[in-house]
This record gives C-alpha cells, sequence and structure tokens, in this order.
C-alpha cells in the first residue's frame, strides 16, 4: 500500500493502492512508446527541458518543501536545500551534459572510428524515501538528457512527493508518458522485467535490496547501477583544525535526522583530542532546535517511520550491554513518541557492536579512538560498507597516504563528503557498484556504440 502519512502527527493523509501488473504493463508499452520518439530529439531540445524544470523548481520550492516535511518528517529548511539542490542539477547537466555524450573519433589507418553514446530505452528507478526529490532526479536528470524515458517506483510513503515532481517533469518534457511513477508492489518486478521492455534498472536503498534487485536484473541480463547504505568514517587526527571538524561533523551525521547514506557515522577521533571533540559535538547539539519539520528554523523532527527509530533504538541499547558509553542524549520529551529519537552520542563503540557493525540511520553519533596510523586505517575499513569518508588532518603526507588505502568511493579531506553533479558518485564493497552523475554516470544507462568506416585510399 501506498500511503501518505505525516510522521510527526501520525495524520494518515490518503492512501493509494498498488495498481496491477497489467496496468503496470500498459504504463511500461507507453513509456517505451515515448521513448522512441524521445531518443531522435536533438541535445538542445533536452536542454530546454531542463531549463524548464529548472524554472518550474524554482517557482514550487516552497509547496515541494511543504509536502517533503509532511511525508517524510524533513525539515522545512533542509526541503527548500534539497528542491535547490535539484535545480543546480538541471543546470549543470544542460551545461556539461554536451560534451559528456559527445561522439568521438579517431582514425585507425583506413578506418574511420567513431565512439558514440546511444539511450538504452526505459530505465526503472527503485527509489528510496529520505531525500524524496533529489535521489529521483539524481537519477533521472541524466538517464533522460542521454535519451531514455525514466519509469519511477517510489518509497510507499511518498506518493504526494512523487507525484508532484512527475507533474512538474510532464510539464518539462511536454509529455505525459516519458516520465512515470510506478505504484507497483516489490514483488511484481520480476514478471515486468519478462515483457522485455525494463532496458536499465538504478536502485538506492539498502544493501539487502540491492542483492535482491542485482539477481533479479541478472537473470535477464540487464545493466544496473546500485547506490546503497554506507557507514562512513569521519576520522580526526591529533592536528585537525578542530572547529571546522565539529562544524562539519555535526552537520554530517545530524542532517535529515541522521537518515542519509553518506553521513559521516563512524567518528574515529586521535585520543589526544578525543575529549575535546567529543565536549564540542556536545556543546553544538545543546543549540539545535528541535520541533514540527513543517516550522521554519527546526533542525531536528522525527524519524520518517516507527520501525526505523525502533532499529535505532535496538542497535543503541545492544551497543550498550556490549560496552558502549552513552556520552550524550538530547531530551526525548522535545521528539514525537512513536517516529521521535534523540540525537545521540556513544562513545567507545567498538568492531562486534550493533552501531559499529550495521549501518546506523539515524541520528546517533557513534565514536571511538586511535593511537596509530595503521589502527587509524584498520578501523576506517572495518567495515561492510565503502561509501564515503573524511580525514581531518593538515598534514598532507598523511592525507595522501590514507587516500591510497581507504575503501571507499568518495574521499574528502577537511570537508564534507558529498553528492555534487559534476562529479561521479558511488561506492564498493556493500555501498554497492556503478557510478550516478558526472561523465560517468550520465552514461550508465547509454550503449557504447563504436562504428567502423572503411576509407578507401
Amino acid at each position: 500500500m501506498f500511503y501518505s502519512r505525516n510522521p510527526y502527527t501520525g495524520i494518515l493523509r490518503e492512501e493509494f493502492p498498488p495498481i496491477s501488473l497489467q496496468e503496470a504493463a500498459d504504463q511500461l508499452r507507453s513509456c517505451s512508446k515515448a521513448q522512441e520518439k524521445w531518443q531522435t530529439s536533438t541535445l538542445t531540445e533536452r536542454e530546454r527541458v531542463l531549463q524548464k524544470l529548472d524554472k518550474f523548481l524554482g517557482q514550487h520550492r516552497e509547496t515541494l518543501a511543504l509536502m517533503a516535511a509532511s511525508e517524510m518528517g524533513k525539515p522545512l529548511d533542509q526541503g527548500l536545500a534539497e528542491v535547490d539542490k535539484c535545480a543546480w542539477l538541471c543546470r549543470v547537466i544542460a551545461d556539461q551534459g554536451p560534451s559528456w555524450l559527445s561522439s568521438s573519433r579517431t582514425e585507425a589507418g583506413t578506418l574511420d572510428v567513431t565512439v558514440h553514446y546511444r539511450p538504452m530505452g526505459v530505465v526503472l528507478g527503485i527509489m528510496p524515501w529520505n531525500y524524496p526529490y533529489w535521489q529521483i532526479l539524481r537519477f533521472a536528470i541524466p538517464t533522460l538528457y542521454a535519451g531514455n524515458a525514466v519509469l519511477i517506483k517510489p518509497a510507499p510513503q511518498l506518493p504526494g512527493c512523487t507525484q508532484s515532481l512527475i507533474r512538474l517533469m510532464a510539464l518539462a518534457t511536454g509529455e505525459n508518458d516519458l516520465t512515470q511513477s510506478l505504484f507497483l508492489d516489490v514483488d511484481q518486478l520480476d514478471p515486468l522485467f519478462s515483457t522485455g521492455h525494463i532496458n536499465g534498472v538504478s536502485l538506492t536503498g539498502s544493501d539487502q535490496a540491492g542483492r535482491s534487485l542485482a539477481a533479479l536484473a541478472g537473470r535477464y541480463l540487464i545493466p544496473v547501477v546500485l547506490e546503497l547504505g554506507g557507514s562512513d568514517p569521519f576520522i580526526v587526527a591529533a592536528d585537525a583544525d578542530l572547529d571546522k571538524a565539529l562544524q562539519i561533523a555535526v552537520l554530517s551525521r545530524m542532517t535529515n535526522n541522521g537518515q542519509t547514506c553518506l553521513a559521516a557515522k563512524r567518528f574515529i577521533i586521535h585520543e589526544s583530542v578525543q575529549e575535546a571533540f567529543l565536549a564540542g559535538f556536545k556543546s553544538r547539539l545543546a543549540v539545535l532546535p528541535a520541533g514540527d519539520p513543517r516550522h521554519n528554523g527546526v533542525f531536528f523532527s522525527c524519524m520518517a517511520r516507527p520501525d526505523l527509530a525502533t532499529s535505532v533504538g535496538r542497535q543503541v541499547q545492544e551497543s550498550l550491554s556490549h560496552g558502549a558509553n552513552l556520552y550524550v542524549e538530547m531530551d526525548r520529551t522535545l521528539f514525537p513518541q512513536e517516529t521521535g529519537f534523540p540525537p545521540s552520542i556513544l562513545q567507545n563503540v567498538a568492531p562486534g557492536m550493533p552501531a559499529w557493525d550495521e549501518e546506523v540511520f539515524g541520528p546517533v553519533a557513534v565514536v571511538t579512538s586511535f593511537r596509530s596510523e595503521d589502527e587509524m586505517v584498520q578501523l576506517a575499513n572495518h567495515s561492510p560498507y565503502g561509501l564515503g569518508a573524511s580525514l581531518w588532518t593538515r598534514d598532507r603526507h598523511l592525507a595522501d597516504r590514507w587516500s591510497r588505502v581507504v575503501q571507499a568511493g568518495t574521499l574528502a579531506i577537511n570537508t564534507i563528503v558529498r553528492s555534487d553533479p559534476r562529479f561521479p558518485f558511488g561506492g564498493i564493497k556493500s555501498s554497492g557498484h556503478g557510478r550516478e552523475l558526472g561523465k560517468e554516470g550520465i552514461r550508465a544507462f547509454t550503449n557504447v556504440q563504436t562504428q567502423f568506416i572503411e576509407e578507401k585510399p
């Protein structure tokens, strides 16, 4: 069932039953037909579409942000920032897309060889709930610009956000069938794949969901991009700029109520600065306001669903029972009973504890200390995930040595780990495979076609 429920108040706004397999197959056929026309469009025509979408996102940013606050609890100011980032994505792809998709020509003896990037067809995006607009458009905009049609299967609790975005995309393209939402149960994907009309699939979600989808896509030999979970290390060396590191640490860990795949999650702090780091983190948490996500100025609100708050609570309690310490916990009464979880700091967390071994998808900072560089590297890589990692140090030689051995798709030195539309983004190990964004991302769902022409002398 797809439903729109305010997680802060618990009020159910609307329910949508999933469509039938026949209805889904009909949508897929109409999407495929629309793509046959779209693939003949010029890059200039596609740029105009992105310019229109950029404009529409700007015009509707407040409405979209309020919808995100009402459906998944994203604080309003953070929702506005998300919509603005989506608009930036449109501008980046419109500006850089022509060079990223341009054909390359070379001569090889008597051969004239050209490499083209052709669209694949219809690409299915299976999207999460934590960034209701950015996650969809991060996949959809490059894929659409490459000449494909886009079919979006949203998270069950985001019908309003998804429908609002699909309507804006239809206005921008002037075509209702080219970008569609698919309100379909997961167990209906297999027969839908068997139709032969899905030519690629992208998933952002858990590593368990990624493994299941990869197996399904492999059965039908469908290209797949997986952006999965993360448990990013945030390493603070003895010589780090502590004030700057703390500013980014709190922002990275706690934005979106801690529900971000590339958030800093495991804080690995040199023992000489651990106490100062903990005290600074605590003082910064204390001044961040909590409340209804629909109000301006609120930083913390609630988790997106009750089961998510329960899961984080289990990880914390089991880690405490294994020897971790609760350094600080914000006032629980500031948060809703079912979906609230107080932002917290766990100290002395070690491998073998759930808060270390699992992805903690909520507002909990997990802290441990190190003495030597070798111990720092071992702790950073002691995770099944490999999405992002950051190091805070003034020692460029240390940063260079660390960057060669850390296991992550994105490295950040003295800055925040981010997804930037100008550069490729993705992970390794249980954080997935393939890349989104940048030149590599826009080519992910293209047929790299090599053309040989014999040029006789």
